[in-house]
């Protein structure tokens, strides 16, 4: 079976506090995930602090924030028609058994001196082994702000 039951997780915190004059509010938000392709995770985390004052007699107020956010993403699902890992599954003929190319995925290619190479029974660019997309064509996502 190629897709996995995907498990999500968030954890958050949040600290506030204050006076009629000031107050400070802190949170923090972690969510991580594992996805139903092999080796897709999530991993987020996202820090907030805001802080607002009142001076010189309720006359002026300031206001700031400040936000962190740090994501990483392994092997996102792509979606377009080459190298995407999803149309291999979907296109397979029902009639065949799909195990050993889950199990086997790459096979030596005497042609190009034993490197490796997909193990999969049709040529058309549409359909990758889905196995092999996931484990030799990896990508990586990383976003901090």
């Amino acid at each position: 079976m190629y897709f996995n039951t995907g498990v999500p997780y968030t954890n958050s915190i949040s600290v506030s506090s204050g006076s009629d004059k000031a107050q400070t509010y802190f949170s923090y938000v972690n969510t991580s995930a594992s996805g139903i392709e092999p080796n897709n995770k999530l991993a987020l985390n996202n820090f907030n602090l805001r802080e607002t004052s009142k001076m010189l007699n309720d006359k002026l107020t300031l206001d700031g924030s400040a936000n962190f956010i740090s994501q990483h993403i392994n092997n996102t699902p792509i979606f377009n028609n080459g190298f995407n890992a999803l149309p291999g599954l979907y296109l397979f003929p029902r009639g065949l058994d799909i195990t050993p190319y889950k199990n086997n995925f790459e096979v030596p290619d005497s042609t190009r001196g034993g490197l490796m190479k997909q193990n999969w029974p049709f040529s058309e660019a549409l359909q990758q082994n889905s196995w092999w997309v996931a484990n030799r064509d990896p990508n990586f996502l990383s976003r901090t702000e």
